[in-house]
C-alpha cells in the first residue's frame, strides 16, 4: 500500500493541487477580491468564482487526500518537533478546506447567481453585499490557514535541528 511509486505519484498530486489551491486563495485574497470590491462586483466577478470555486475545491480534496495518504504513510508516528509542526499544517489545510466548503462555497454560489440576474430590488442588493462579505471573510482565512499550511509544509523537516 505505501510503495515508493504510490507515494512519488501522491507527492506529485499532493504539490501539484496544494500549490494550485494556495495559489488561488492567495492571488484571490490579495489582488481579485479588492479589485472587484473596487469595481463594485458584477457579473465578471459572479463568472469568475464559477471557474474559481471548482477548481479550488477539486485541488483542496485532491491536497487533502494525497496528504493523509503521506501523512499516515510517511509521518504517522513522527514525535519530533518535526512532526507536530507537520502536524499543525495539515489541521490548518482540513480546516481550510472545511472552512471553504462549508462558508465559502454556498455563499460563492448563491452570489453567483444573484448577480447573474442582475441588481434587483434593495434586499437583493443588500443580500448581494452580505454574500460578498461572507465570501471575502472564507477567502481571507482560507488564505491565512493555508499560509500556515504551506509554511508548515515548507518548513518541517528542518524545524527537527531548532529543539
Amino acid at each position: 500500500m505505501y510503495d515508493i511509486a504510490f507515494i512519488v505519484l501522491a507527492r506529485a498530486i499532493h504539490v501539484i493541487a496544494g500549490v494550485t489551491w494556495a495559489g488561488a486563495m492567495f492571488l484571490l485574497a490579495m489582488a481579485i477580491l479588492p479589485a472587484a470590491r473596487a469595481a463594485g462586483g458584477g457579473p465578471w466577478f459572479g463568472a469568475l468564482m464559477r471557474r474559481v470555486g471548482p477548481t479550488s475545491g477539486i485541488s483542496a480534496l485532491l491536497t487533502v487526500l494525497s496528504g493523509i495518504y503521506l501523512f499516515f504513510g510517511l509521518h504517522a508516528h513522527d514525535a519530533t518537533l518535526g512532526g507536530w509542526v507537520l502536524r499543525a499544517g495539515a489541521i490548518a489545510a482540513l480546516l481550510a478546506m472545511v472552512l471553504g466548503f462549508v462558508l465559502g462555497r454556498p455563499a460563492g454560489l448563491e452570489l453567483a447567481r444573484l448577480q447573474q440576474s442582475g441588481e434587483g430590488t434593495p434586499e437583493q442588493r443588500a443580500r448581494i453585499a452580505l454574500l460578498g462579505r461572507r465570501v471575502a471573510l472564507s477567502v481571507r482565512a482560507t488564505a491565512g490557514l493555508m499560509l500556515v499550511s504551506v509554511l508548515a509544509m515548507g518548513v518541517f523537516r528542518y524545524v527537527v535541528a531548532l529543539g
